[in-house]
């Protein structure tokens, strides 16, 4: 059965070809004689209008393309360019054709021609952005775009479009332009509100951007990205109380959202909230069926808050029926991390393909749990068999580190500093260059390369702290220590590494109780670092209080110090000391 459009079309078509064999009724001329009338006849036909022929073919094209018989459609459509090859209109449906059968760079061609012949025609500009677009030409596109928007400035569509696109591109002043004409042409329009709170928002000015996301609710109170994004605001901000009710306000509109539920449990969790938290961690479980995808999210939150089993139980059900799901892989491999189940974290992660967004943090956690397992040489391979799929600064850095940890020093140097050679002023590879020093003993050298930090940088906190640990460790220049350490401090006031600095300094300057108040704060900052550790207990041992230095000193061993010779001669003397 034909349908309407069809119908119409073919009605067109047969009454186009009546009207075109129609002529009017001539009076013959009776002068000419019968035989002169008789060789008109044979030797005369009227000719056909070009345009007629052209829309007669139109109108079959048109009537193929409804059957979706492209083909058929592009030889008819064809046969009209050619008898009416100037036509804008015919080359613009041509373009159209060809765009939907996905001849993109030809739907090009035509769409072009169609603007050469009527540059004021709007559908051409908007036809030839679209192919643009699809053939990954964006900047081109919207090159289109702004030409069609001063052809037709009133239409929000195209203002939304280009607005969406300077956003993505952080290009908030043209974003901003096309945001306020928006305003000017519908300020009612919760989407105008939206969109100018997130330019707003991106510009960092908070208050503009809450009042601009409050007002698009207000038109629209079910605006489900404008409640998100004001939650978003009010968390990014630290106003945790202000973002759970925004997100709560959400996930009553709209109960299935997984990510808002997210949110909402680490936020709760974050508060102290624990109740709050398994609330929504039990609208999740009841929303999501064993082995559906989104479930690799609540199984995260899982093992991010102790329950790891319960999310190695869900990730398995996913990956029962997704296989080769990659999210699931990588978070059941930072469980079995996370339960120092080494060898099962490394399946997981090597079944993480190259084409994975996830592949790279995969090699990465791959790296980490060798070395843990001192299995460098594996770690190294896979470092290097990951550079060959993804050439990223961050795999060298990592390759440099396990050298280094192999005690292997000349090439982790090597490759820091062919890094270097890209970047001679990279603070951080310079100064990843002078641990590497400090590690071979080469205390002269390391502090030469980090006042060389210095002198590119003079506030680098860790460049600062190195120099001063350094010079108290040696016993000189102890003054000289303090005043960069204290400098350090004012730059990193919580980091537990230079505080501990600071109290070895007046360790070494025979100020005890100065020195346990200090160390004792900075391991209530860093409260499992080793060596943090060790000087406390060197401390107690000048207090003379060895059953305390004897406990931090085997805690110390318990957390694996990288000197743990050193450590059990300690415990052997204090030990003489006990008895």
């Amino acid at each position: 059965m034909m349908n309407v459009k069809t119908s119409i079309l073919c009605l067109l078509y047969i009454v186009f070809l009546s009207c075109a064999a129609t002529y009017p009724v001539v009076k013959e001329d009776l002068s000419k004689s019968n035989e002169e009338i008789q060789k008109g006849n044979a030797t005369a036909e009227p000719e056909k209008d070009p345009k007629q022929t052209a829309y007669a073919k139109f109108l079959m094209s048109s009537f193929y393309i409804n059957k979706g018989e492209y083909k058929r459609a592009e030889q008819d459509l064809d046969d009209a360019l050619r008898s009416d090859p100037d036509s804008a209109y015919l080359n613009l449906k041509m373009a159209l054709l060809l765009k939907e059968m996905g001849r993109l760079d030809e739907a090009e061609l035509y769409a072009k021609r169609s603007m050469e012949l009527d540059s004021q025609n709007l559908d051409s500009l908007l036809v030839l952005a679209e192919i643009l677009r699809r053939k990954g030409q964006e900047k081109r596109a919207f090159e289109i775009y702004e030409k069609a928007i001063k052809l037709d400035p009133q239409n929000r569509n195209l203002r939304i479009l280009l607005c969406n696109y300077y956003l993505r591109r952080r290009e908030f002043k043209n974003a901003l332009n096309h945001a306020e004409n928006l305003l000017d042409i519908a300020p009612q329009l919760p989407i105008t509100h939206y969109y100018l709170g997130r330019i707003h928002f991106h510009m960092s000015k908070y208050k503009e951007a809450e009042e601009c996301y409050k007002r698009a609710i207000e038109l629209k109170e079910d605006m489900a990205p404008a409640l998100f994004d004001l939650g978003t605001l009010y968390q990014v901000r630290g106003m945790y109380k202000k973002a759970i009710d925004v997100y709560e306000r959400f996930i009553k509109k709209f109960p299935s959202n997984i990510e808002v539920r997210k949110r909402l449990v680490n936020l709760y969790m974050s508060i102290n909230k624990r109740q709050d938290a398994q609330r929504h961690l039990r609208e999740m479980e009841n929303r999501i069926k064993d082995g559906d995808k989104r479930g690799s999210e609540l199984a995260l939150l899982y093992i991010r808050y102790g329950r790891i089993d319960r999310g190695i139980e869900i990730l398995k059900a996913i990956l029962n029926r997704w296989p080769k799901y990659n999210k699931a892989l990588y978070y059941l491999g930072l469980a079995y991390e996370e339960k120092d189940e080494y060898n099962k974290a490394l399946n997981n992660f090597k079944k993480i393909g190259v084409n994975s967004p996830l592949y790279e943090d995969s090699r990465v956690h791959m790296v980490y749990v060798l070395s843990r397992l001192k299995r460098f040489d594996e770690a190294i391979e896979i470092i290097k068999n990951a550079r060959k799929y993804k050439k990223s600064r961050d795999f060298d850095i990592m390759l440099a580190e396990i050298y280094e940890e192999k005690r292997d020093y000349k090439k982790s140097l090597e490759i820091l500093n062919g890094l270097l050679r890209n970047n001679s002023q990279d603070v951080e590879l310079i100064y990843r260059i002078g641990i590497v020093y400090d590690k071979m003993g080469k205390r002269e050298e390391s502090i030469r390369i980090m006042q060389k930090i210095l002198s590119i940088d003079p506030d680098h906190a860790d460049a600062l702290n190195y120099i001063g640990y350094t010079y108290a460790e040696m016993g000189i220049r102890l003054d000289e220590a303090l005043k960069l350490i204290e400098k350090a401090l004012k730059i990193k006031p919580n980091s537990g590494y230079i505080v501990d600095s600071l109290g070895w300094i007046f360790f070494k300057k025979g100020q005890y109780d100065r020195a346990l108040e200090l160390i004792k704060k900075a391991l209530s900052l860093t409260p499992d670092d080793p060596t943090i550790i060790e000087h406390l207990g060197d401390v107690f041992i000048k207090k003379r209080r060895y059953k305390k230095a004897l406990e931090l000193y085997l805690r110390a061993i318990e957390l694996n110090h990288p000197d743990k010779d050193r450590i059990r001669d300690k415990i052997r003397r204090v030990k003489e000391f006990i008895k």
